[in-house]
Parts: structure tokens; C-alpha cells; sequence
């Protein structure tokens, strides 16, 4: 009898300790299922459902046979699955001045320079749709707009901010381009149509 009651405490205490064993490996199985499926979340968040755009590191410049001369910059979704909405897109020249005794130029302010269009209710995803209606050209109305003066002299540049949503997450994001040397950005003629940035005469 004393054999037989023994013999029942181990079992119990081996399907005691099996349970417990059982539960905690369930226990840490759920937790590093849940931080691997948390992290898989965030990097489609941080990474697949952001806005994807690129803005021209180019600027055209179109000389019409009235001998008048247009600039223009170009922005292009990059996202195949989903669209853009609400793009804000703004101008600036970027002046480097004097510090005061330095002798460097550290010291910045900025004017604003005018644009045909400043905002956009959306930009569908890129496709090989023939309209290419996923990308935009903005023409620089600003009467005072001379980049061989501004950007060859001092330091000085010009900078374009685009801001938008995803179309998906509502995810916000922000995006610059900078142009310093007129030679290098300036390019005479247009943007070809479509997804491409070039600028063709």
C-alpha cells in the first residue's frame, strides 16, 4: 500500500511538473510570438506604408520660341500599391550669412519663392498608366528667380520641402531637396514624361 501511494505521489508530481513545463513554454512561446509579430508590424508600418516620392534633382529650363524662359521641378510617387494625399510643397532661397567676428558663414535665413502649385489633394501610385498622373512638373513663377545668381555666389542655394500622407496608413512624411550649383542641377529643355526624371532638350 505504501508502494502503491508512493508510486501515485510521483506520477502526480511528474504531471505536476510536465503542467507547469507545458505552461511555461506556452507562456514564452506567446510572448516571442507576439514581440516577433509586434516588430514585423512596425517595419511594415515604418517602411511599407510611408509615402515613397522622389523630387528631381534637376531643375528645366524651357526656353519657348518667344524666347521666354520656364522653370520647372518634377515629382514623382513611388509607391506601386497605394497613393498620396495631401502634398504640401513649398520653395525657399537659403542665404549663408556672415557670423558676426567669425569671418564663416554658419548664420542661415531663407526667402520664399513662388510656385504655380503649392498644394495637391493626392498622387495615385505609380503605374504604367499613359497619363502618368502619379507624377507632377511645378513651375517656378517667381518674377525674382535667377539660379546662376543665387546659387553661384556665397554659398547660397535653394530648397525644395515636400510633405504628404500615405494613402493606407495616414502615415506623414517629409522630404527635401537641395540645389546648390547651378551647373550641376540647371539643365536645359523638359522632363520626359512618366516616372523618369531626366530632363531631355
Amino acid at each position: 500500500m505504501n508502494v502503491f501511494a508512493a508510486t501515485l505521489s510521483t506520477q502526480s508530481q511528474d504531471l505536476a511538473i510536465n503542467f507547469w513545463h507545458d505552461l511555461a513554454i506556452g507562456v514564452c512561446s506567446g510572448i516571442v510570438s507576439s514581440i516577433v509579430a509586434s516588430l514585423i508590424f512596425l517595419f511594415i508600418i515604418g517602411f511599407g506604408l510611408r509615402p515613397k516620392i522622389s523630387i528631381s534633382e534637376y531643375i528645366s529650363a524651357y526656353t519657348d520660341k518667344n524666347d521666354m524662359t520656364s522653370y520647372k521641378i518634377k515629382i514623382v510617387n513611388q509607391g506601386r500599391f497605394f497613393g498620396i494625399h495631401d502634398l504640401s510643397v513649398g520653395m525657399s532661397k537659403i542665404y549663408s550669412l556672415d557670423s558676426r567676428g567669425s569671418g564663416r558663414k554658419v548664420n542661415v535665413t531663407s526667402d520664399p519663392v513662388k510656385l504655380r502649385i503649392n498644394s495637391l489633394p493626392n498622387l495615385p501610385p505609380k503605374s504604367n498608366d499613359d497619363q502618368a498622373l502619379y507624377a507632377v512638373r511645378i513651375t517656378i513663377e517667381d518674377s525674382d528667380f535667377n539660379p546662376r545668381l543665387h546659387t553661384d555666389r556665397f554659398g547660397n542655394y535653394f530648397r525644395v520641402e515636400v510633405s504628404c500622407r500615405h494613402g493606407l496608413s495616414g502615415i506623414k512624411a517629409h522630404f527635401t531637396q537641395d540645389f546648390h550649383n547651378s551647373q550641376d542641377f540647371l539643365k536645359p529643355g523638359q522632363f520626359e514624361h512618366g516616372k523618369s526624371l531626366k530632363v531631355v532638350i
